[in-house]
C-alpha cells in the first residue's frame, strides 16, 4: 500500500507542478463496499502512448526531468497482484482538476482509460 500510494502521489505532484492550478487531492475508501484509492490531478492529460503502453513497458511523461516509467509499471504490478482495477478519467467538467486514477480493489484487474 506504501508503494502504490508513494507512486500514484509522486506522479501526480510532479503533473500538478506542470499545469496552472497546481492542485492534487487523494482520497481513501470504501465506495459501493468496495476498497477505493483515487487521486485527482491539475496536470496535463496521458497521452495515448502512456496510455497505451501501460502495464506493457515503462513509459515516463517526464523523460526529460528523470523520469522512468517504473512508477506505472509498479502501480500496473501491484494492481495484478492484488486484482485492482486501474481506472483513469479525464475531467472535463471540473474547474480544480483534469484528471483522476482510481484504484478498485475490487476482484477484477481491469484497466480502464
Amino acid at each position: 500500500l506504501r508503494t502504490l500510494l508513494a507512486d500514484l502521489l509522486e506522479n501526480a505532484l510532479n503533473a500538478a507542478s506542470e499545469g496552472e492550478k497546481k492542485k492534487v487531492l487523494l482520497t481513501i475508501g470504501s465506495k459501493d463496499g468496495i476498497d477505493t484509492i483515487e487521486v485527482y490531478d491539475s496536470g496535463p492529460p496521458f497521452s495515448k502512448e502512456v496510455l497505451s503502453s501501460f502495464g506493457v513497458r515503462p513509459v515516463t511523461t517526464r523523460r526529460e526531468h528523470g523520469g522512468s516509467g517504473i512508477g506505472l509499471m509498479t502501480i500496473s504490478e501491484l494492481c495484478t497482484k492484488y486484482s485492482a482495477s486501474f481506472i483513469i478519467e479525464a475531467l472535463h467538467d471540473s474547474s480544480s482538476y483534469s484528471k483522476k486514477i482510481s484504484i478498485c480493489f475490487d476482484g477484477l484487474n481491469r484497466q480502464v482509460f
